[in-house]
């Protein structure tokens, strides 16, 4: 073994002035020239020997001017990388770009071991970078970490201008946040829209939250067009400042990556009101949220959407005004808010009502007020009768004749569903009760009356349903006995004989009151005096002063004897209630 100084001379090639040749310092060494020394040297790392071996002039690429150098194959065979570059500069270039049995040149196998020295010497020499597969690109970035990137920082440094791994290695730099390697390669030609593997560079730079690699990536001209997804991302972390600078470069916050929502859905699920507002500013659609402010009934972001310029009366995506929406859904909060923007209340959408007329057909009092105090019209007559709005209606009887007549109003309405206290309200701000349907020609009482509802029917005809209850003033009236009886206060005060009608005119059994009271009074059906008329909730049928046999003989009216009838003529008032029984 020689001492360091000995060694130092030796390898120098001279010693005293006399000068040495490569071949007498390996014969010193015990080295015989030639491949199999080189062989062993590789092998062994021996990078001074394999040095003084070329010197010599032995033949590292093994006379195969197209094959590889098998030394140079020894020494990565035997990963002793210490010798590659000793090795590298005494082969030709075609044998540095040899591959293997597996396809692989010495620089990938150099990048894959991660020895930086060895990438670097074999890059110098003529390695060619472009034969570096992308997928060897990926594997550096994903499991070689610095090191890794290291040899990619070399190899990026030979590629030629824009060649597509550059487009990998901008990939490979997004995905590891390594903003070194990013503007090395997008400074050397890397698209910034690289490949398109997991949505870009923009996307994944998003994803991972990385606003400075989105700021590099759009000053040298990504397109958000291009990555939907990565305003997504942004909005996702919340940062505002990524988020502007999508926007500002052109990022669209109203579409949506394959398979999510859009960055404007996402702010807006997660009740991201400041990020909702901005993105507004940058053409987010406003009119795209209203069924999900309505139904969700967040006023506070309800009323961003209307600072946004959508308009109070904007339809939801059913083609109902916002307004009409919400009192559907009963949403009180944003029907207040919405009135207060200016929505119109007397607007119909597609269910063929007014938000006024779907409260009437819910009874909501509250939402009533609320409607008429912002201009609703009292006596507004409903819409065409559509079957979603059919469907909310309380009253069959309204319903059928919503679908065969116009022009019925709210109070009619309230009348067909026994709502009297509804009746008493409505009548209060200002309904008619003398307005009539359009072709029928019918009054609100009527719907009352048909639908026996009696204290609405009362309360039409003048009446307080708690003083007639009071007063107690009633008549009972028996098609068995062909009886009449007069009730006050709970007691029989008069009972009188009576003749129903006849078979073939039965006179119908049921609750009424009367509604019209007449001393002398002609039928416009039989010509006929019917004296002391008092029709029974607006129908062809009354009491009336008439032949009393002892058996069933009118037409369905119920006849009295004169005197009898006089009598409970005089007591009798209009909206007392009659009752029909068996």
């Amino acid at each position: 073994m020689l001492a360091l100084p000995a060694l130092a001379m030796v390898l120098s090639g001279s010693r005293g002035g006399e000068r040495v040749t490569p071949g007498e310092l390996l014969q010193r060494r015990g080295v015989v020239v030639g491949v199999e020394a080189a062989l062993k040297s590789a092998a062994a790392g021996d990078g001074e020997v394999l040095r003084l071996l070329g010197e010599a002039g032995v033949d590292f690429a093994g006379g195969e001017a197209e094959g590889g150098s098998p030394v140079l194959w020894k020494a990565v065979e035997a990963d002793r990388w210490e010798s590659v570059p000793v090795v590298a500069s005494r082969v030709p270039v075609k044998q540095l770009n040899a591959r293997d049995a597996g396809g692989r040149t010495v620089l990938v196998h150099a990048l894959e071991r991660s020895t930086a020295e060895a990438v670097g010497a074999l890059l110098k020499r003529g390695a060619d970078p472009r034969l570096v597969p992308a997928a060897t690109v990926r594997a550096l970035g994903e499991g070689k970490g610095s090191a890794g990137v290291a040899g990619l920082l070399r190899v990026l440094g030979h590629l030629p201008q824009g060649h597509e791994l550059l487009d990998e290695m901008l990939a490979v730099a997004c995905a590891g946040a390594d903003g070194g390697l990013a503007a090395a390669a997008l400074q050397n030609g890397a698209r910034p829209d690289g490949v398109a593997r997991d949505g870009g560079p923009l996307t994944v730079a998003a994803d991972k939250g990385d606003g400075a690699m989105v700021g590099r990536l759009l000053r040298y001209g990504a397109d958000p067009a291009k990555a939907p997804r990565a305003l997504v991302h942004a909005v996702r972390h919340g940062q505002e400042a990524m988020i502007t600078a999508l926007l500002e470069s052109g990022a669209d916050p109203n579409v949506a990556g394959e398979g999510e929502r859009s960055a404007l859905q996402a702010a807006f699920a997660d009740g991201k009101k400041e990020l909702v507002a901005l993105m507004f500013r940058f053409g987010g659609r406003p009119e795209d949220f209203v069924d999900a402010a309505i139904g969700a009934e967040d006023t506070a972001m309800l009323e961003l959407l209307l600072a946004s310029g959508l308009s109070p009366d904007r339809a939801d995506g059913g083609g109902n005004p916002m307004l009409v929406r919400a009192v559907l859904e009963r949403k009180g909060e944003a029907v207040k808010l919405l009135l207060e923007k200016g929505a119109d209340p007397k607007k119909a959408g597609s269910i063929g009502q007014s938000a006024f007329h779907v409260a009437v057909a819910d009874g909501d009092r509250a939402l009533i007020e609320q409607l008429l105090e912002s201009g609703a019209e009292v006596n507004a007559p409903f819409g065409p009768l559509r079957p979603e709005f059919a469907e909310r209606l309380r009253s069959e009887h309204f319903c059928k004749w919503l679908g065969r007549d116009k022009g019925l109003t709210p109070l009619m309405h309230a009348a067909a569903t026994g709502d009297f206290g509804l009746v008493q309200f409505l009548i209060g701000k200002g309904a008619k009760r003398g307005i009539t349907t359009r072709s029928w020609k019918r009054y609100p009482v009527q719907f009352a009356c048909d639908t026996e509802n009696l204290k609405a029917a009362q309360v039409l005809l003048g009446r307080k349903p708690e003083e007639a209850e009071k007063e107690g003033v009633r008549v009972v009236i028996s098609l068995g006995d062909q009886r009449a009886r007069l009730y006050k206060g709970g007691k029989v005060v008069r009972t009188s004989r009576v003749s129903t009608g006849r078979r073939g005119h039965a006179t119908p059994k049921g609750s009424y009151v009367i509604t019209d009271k007449q001393v002398s009074w002609v039928s416009s059906i039989y010509n006929v005096a019917m004296p002391y008329f008092m029709r029974l909730s607006c129908r062809e049928i009354g009491m009336h002063a008439g032949n009393c046999p002892g058996y069933p003989a009118s037409h369905g009216c119920i006849r009295m004897p004169s005197g009898e009838v006089r009598a409970f003529f005089a007591v009798l008032k209009i909206g007392d209630p009659v009752t029909i029984t068996e």
